[in-house]
């Protein structure tokens, strides 16, 4: 088993593959995988495993910074990311734009289409 612990989803996926194997994400697919950093391998490198076997990995990837940026860049700049904006308070999707970030949730890293918590004033 190759260690991909640390490496983009995409060379985990090419080192996985190229042994043999069938990387799984499981609910959580990676949005970009140039962006997602693996960051759990369930079986460890160097482990003798069945050969065309499935081998479960997790990634997630980087969570701009949002605090003081309007709703609508906050909101475009997370879905390029892969993730899903929930805004916990402020008007309705037409009127955000006069709205800024005050609070993020969450940390600087997320796996893949989590909900990152947003905290607006208007």
């Amino acid at each position: 088993m190759p260690a991909v612990v640390g490496k983009t989803a995409t060379q985990a996926n090419i080192a996985l593959n190229s042994r043999g194997f069938t990387p799984s994400y499981g609910k959580q697919a990676p949005f970009d995988s140039d962006d997602c950093r693996v960051v759990v391998q369930k079986t460890p490198p160097g482990s003798t495993v069945r050969p065309y076997s499935t081998q479960q990995i997790r990634c997630v990837v980087r969570v701009p910074a949002l605090v003081g940026r309007t709703a609508d860049d906050a909101e475009s700049s997370l879905e390029r990311q892969g993730l899903d904006p929930k805004f916990v308070n402020g008007p309705r999707a037409a009127r955000r734009g006069r709205c800024r970030v005050v609070r993020s949730g969450g940390g600087p890293l997320a796996r893949p289409q989590a909900d990152i918590r947003l905290r607006l004033r208007c």
